[in-house]
């Protein structure tokens, strides 16, 4: 039996969410002044990804309903996003657990971008480990793709540094295609700065979402004094969205990823935080 067929749909619906690892302000405050020391070895400036690639005709074009959002529903289902972005299923132990993730593009087109959370939890890489583009209420309209092999930072890994909590999943294919020949991948930017007016995606669950439904935010993210290396946008999302992405130059359906849903700060629920995309983990991409 295969592990694309372990996850049934009462497994996915009873999987429990991977909490996004919180970080106080003191921490946050650390990791700034640790990362303005090795900025000069770890921060080269802006290198560009790839660009964002649709898989057929069929994809339709739609606007942001509202400028800007701290969490609301995606009700486009014929974009490209709808298709890219899907919820992640695994196995620690014996429990069943959720995040988020989404195709990218490179040299591959078997490629997810998540959290590094979502891969190595707890001091153990995960199993049964699939990837559901589309997803939506406990249903996997283009296929369930099973992982063939991770890639997290060495930073996220053995000392479970927040700002690195980031990772990419090659895929095995499903009935013979690659996930992202199948349903078009996102773009990657790495090494960005500051992103005005970003949309961050997830299937977030809280009390407001049961991660049924794609939900996205759209926000100014930055590198404030108190962030940095990491980004901060103002955004509601919880839960399962743990690994989701965030894109810059998003417009209608499509854009580059440039952090994903990677953390949660104590004391401002007001605020979600996002890792950079280091150049180790796009190995995955263009390795």
């Amino acid at each position: 039996r295969s592990v694309a067929d372990y996850w049934t749909r009462e497994r996915m619906l009873s999987a429990e969410p991977v909490p996004l690892p919180e970080v106080t302000m003191r921490q946050a405050r650390r990791a700034a002044e640790r990362a303005a020391r090795e900025a000069s070895s770890t921060e080269p400036g802006r290198i560009l990804g790839s660009a964002p690639r649709a898989a057929s005709s069929s994809t339709v074009l739609a606007s942001e309903a509202v400028r800007t959002t701290r969490g609301k529903r995606w009700d486009h289902p014929r974009t490209l996003i709808a298709k890219t972005a899907g919820r992640i299923f695994f196995k620690r132990g014996d429990k069943h657990y959720s995040c988020s993730g989404t195709t990218v593009s490179g040299r591959r087109e078997d490629v997810i971008s998540t959290a590094g959370s979502c891969v190595y939890l707890r001091g153990r890489w995960v199993r049964n480990f699939v990837f559901v583009p589309g997803y939506i209420n406990g249903r996997a309209p283009h296929g369930v793709y099973q992982a063939k092999r991770f890639f997290t930072t060495p930073q996220w890994r053995e000392d479970r540094r927040f700002a690195f909590n980031v990772a990419f999943v090659r895929m095995f294919r499903s009935e013979g295609r690659h996930v992202g020949a199948r349903v078009g991948q996102q773009g990657t930017l790495f090494l960005s700065g500051n992103a005005p007016l970003a949309s961050a995606f997830g299937f977030p669950t809280n009390r407001r979402w049961s991660g049924d439904h794609l939900i996205y935010c759209r926000n100014d993210a930055r590198r404030f004094d108190w962030s940095r290396p990491s980004y901060a946008m103002k955004c509601g999302m919880r839960g399962a969205a743990s690994g989701g992405p965030w894109l810059r130059r998003f417009h209608e359906g499509k854009g580059r990823v440039f952090s994903v849903n990677g953390f949660a700060y104590q004391g401002r629920p007001a605020w979600l935080g996002g890792p950079w995309l280091v150049l180790l983990a796009a190995l995955a991409l263009f390795g």
